[in-house]
Formats: C-alpha cells, sequence, structure tokens
C-alpha cells in the first residue's frame, strides 16, 4: 500500500473543517482498494479515485459502529482523545500511543512540522460529531470482545502419569552399586547394564579432548544478549540508527523473527514516522524508534533467544560498519 503518513495539507495544521472525502481523495487508487479491504467491501477497479472516495466515505458516515469496530480498545481511548480537544485542534504525536489503525483507514490526517520537528494529527469535524456519541459504548463492547477471545484460548494440557512408576519414564534408574552387583551375581544371564541404561551412560562418555573439539569457538556472535548490543546502536550516529532500524524493520517484514508482541508493533509504528528522505527533520522520531528497538530486541533476548541470535546475525554487521557519534559526514 502506498505511504499514508507525510500527508501535505495546503491549509493551517489546526483546520479540521475538512471532510473524510477530502482525506481519502489525497491517496491513490491502490490506497483505497486497501482501505475498502479492511473494512470488508468490493470495490470495482474500474471506478475513478473520486468514486471510489465517494463510496468510502459515505459507508463510514452511514455506518460508524462497524468503522469503529476495526479498533482495538486502547486504539478507541486515542480517538477518545482526539474527541476531547474539540474542532480546529491538532493533536501532537504522543510516545507509544495506538493509532495505527486510525491512520491506515485515513480517519486522521498526519501533517509533519518541519520547523518544530513534531507531526501534528488532524480528526475531520464531521467524524468527531458522528464518533462522540458512540465512542464510551464501542469501548465496553471491544472490551467485551476483547475478554472473550482471551477466555477462548485453550492451553495444551500437561501430561500426567496415572501409574507414577519410575519405570515409566526413559531417564535411567539411579541404583545402589552394591544392589546392581548382587543382581548382577544371582542373574548373570541378564545384561542390567543395558536393561537400566548404565551401558548408554558410558557409551556418551567421551574423552576429555573429544568434548573440546565439541566445544563452540569463541567469539562466533559479536553480541551475546540484548544489552551490549543496545548500546553501540546508541553510540552510533543518528543516520546509522536510522539504518539499523530500516534493516530490523525488514527483517520483520519477511516474518522474521517470528515473534510477535506489542513491543514490536510499537517499533513499526514509531519507524514508520522516520522520513529518510529527510532524516534532519527526524531526529526525534529516530530517537523514538531505537527505544522502541531497545524494547523489541530485549524481550527477544529475555523469550526467544535463539531468534535474538539470528537478529544478532544480521545487525552486528551494520553496527559494526557504521559511522559512531562525532564522526564526520562522508
Amino acid at each position: 500500500m502506498a505511504k499514508l503518513y507525510t500527508i501535505k495539507h495546503n491549509i493551517r495544521y489546526t483546520n479540521t473543517s475538512g471532510t473524510y472525502k477530502s482525506n481519502l481523495c489525497i491517496v491513490n487508487k491502490n490506497t483505497l482498494l486497501y482501505i475498502a479491504k479492511m473494512y470488508g467491501m468490493k470495490i470495482p477497479k474500474s471506478h475513478t479515485k473520486e468514486k471510489m472516495a465517494e463510496i468510502l466515505s459515505a459507508y463510514v458516515l452511514s455506518n460508524p459502529e462497524k468503522c469503529l469496530e476495526k479498533l482495538s480498545v486502547k486504539e478507541l481511548k486515542v480517538l477518545k482523545d482526539f474527541v476531547k480537544v474539540g474542532a480546529n485542534t491538532h493533536v501532537v504525536r504522543p510516545s507509544r500511543k495506538y493509532y495505527k489503525t486510525m491512520r491506515e483507514l485515513l480517519l486522521v490526517s498526519v501533517c509533519h512540522n518541519k520547523k518544530e520537528r513534531k507531526l501534528y494529527f488532524l480528526l475531520p469535524d464531521e467524524l468527531r460529531e458522528l464518533f462522540a456519541p458512540l465512542l464510551d459504548k464501542a469501548i465496553k463492547e471491544e472490551k467485551k470482545r476483547e475478554l472473550a477471545e482471551k477466555a477462548a484460548i485453550i492451553e495444551e494440557p500437561e501430561y500426567i502419569d496415572d501409574d507414577d512408576k519410575d519405570w515409566d519414564n526413559d531417564d535411567p534408574i539411579d541404583l545402589d552399586d552394591e544392589f546392581l552387583n548382587h543382581l548382577k551375581t544371582a542373574f548373570p544371564m541378564i545384561d542390567f547394564d543395558e536393561i537400566y541404561g548404565l551401558k548408554e551412560d558410558r557409551d556418551d562418555e567421551a574423552p576429555d579432548d573429544e568434548d573440546d573439539e565439541l566445544e563452540e569457538e569463541p567469539g562466533q556472535f559479536s553480541y551475546s544478549c540484548s544489552i551490549p548490543m543496545m548500546e553501540d546502536i546508541r553510540a552510533l550516529r543518528y543516520d546509522a540508527q536510522a539504518e539499523v532500524c530500516k534493516a530490523f524493520h525488514k527483517m520483520i517484514k519477511k516474518g522474521f523473527p517470528g515473534v510477535h508482541s506489542d513491543k514490536i508493533s510499537r517499533f513499526e509504528e514509531t519507524y514508520e514516522d522516520i522520513i529518510f528522505s529527510h532524516l534532519d527533520d527526524s531526529l526525534d522520531q529516530i530517537h523514538y524508534a531505537i527505544n522502541d528497538l531497545d524494547n523489541a530486541i530485549y524481550e527477544i533476548d529475555m523469550y526467544a533467544p535463539m531468534a535474538f541470535f539470528d537478529v544478532e546475525r544480521q545487525l552486528a554487521p551494520i553496527i559494526k560498519r557504521s559511522p559512531k557519534k562525532g564522526d564526520d559526514f562522508q
């Protein structure tokens, strides 16, 4: 889908008299088809952009409840903040707020104030008046739905050994040596070493020099955990930090590292605010993205250590060759 997040307005930043249709008319047809898909609608590709925008706008104005169903509880609470500020008032982007779906649906427009290096968010007056009486009910219903989804999750049952017998387990039984020797003497035809797994234990034992060969070579990874990695990332120049964020974002988009959480979602949100064509105007956004990157990588390190080493393999070379703070630009 096309990039929606740096819409340029010729109007004042605090003017909210625009309509939802005017927001939709700014983007291209492919984006409008994407928005229609989010609403569960089918619009012919042969329609003009203006016709598509008109259909989408009419759908939302006629079905505000269905539009609010697309938002989570946290997103609905953020939308309530937009309603509270009233007309002709922008909302400055707060950190760690949930507003991504609102932006994808173009319910709010985004203005980048280069002078102040801030993002301003505007909600059209017609949507504010439409959503205001419905938000409290929508929040309650969404809370019930989310709780019902959590209750429906069935955890995998643990295996219970009904017999509670040691010989049902695969682990070798620890026998007293004197008792074992007594059994061998009484029943010489039986190989007790094989029965009780003692032979396998002895076969698995390797000489010390063979064990040394099996050890991992030191220095295979540049970083063994997330803390030193993030210290080096924070020491990079801001343009290099942006490149590290871009590399991690590409990994996420490819379904890598296979870990999904709120912290990774937050990183994706703040990353999308970085304007790579004007990095000088995105210093705050880079700073926010690095903070969210820190939280995301730390969580992967804690709960999916093997995935962290996959992340490390991708990011370590970029970190090592990138310029540090204080280095001159080429």
